[in-house]
């Protein structure tokens, strides 16, 4: 159970905090959590890296779709472990946009 917890600051201390939370997309009490229990806070990833990312999910769902077409054979001509090379290349280049290294738990990649 949560207990709140009161915590004075001199404006100018609480106004370099809320700056630090917000450039890492934190609420502030997630943000002075992580930070008091010296957890990794993530760099939120840019604006280009999103587009990426996003971009980067609509090949690996078309890859996606390929090789179910191809498993189900409905599709010929392209070799499976082709497309399922593709699909695990994606993922990685999507992780490392967001600054994961595919070999960590999906709770440490910077998520709340």
């Amino acid at each position: 159970m949560r207990k709140k917890f009161d915590l004075y600051l001199a404006d100018d201390e609480r106004a370099a905090l809320e700056i630090k939370a917000r450039t890492a997309r934190l609420p502030m009490s997630t943000f002075l959590r992580r930070v008091a229990l010296a957890k990794k806070i993530e760099q939120p990833p840019s604006e280009i890296s999103r587009s990426q990312y996003a971009e980067l999910a609509r090949v690996g769902s078309n890859l996606n779709q390929i090789a179910a077409a191809l498993n189900a054979g409905i599709a010929h001509g392209i070799d499976v472990e082709v497309i399922n090379e593709l699909a695990v290349q994606v993922r990685m280049l999507r992780l490392q946009l967001v600054g994961a290294t595919g070999d960590e738990p999906a709770q440490n990649r910077g998520q709340p």
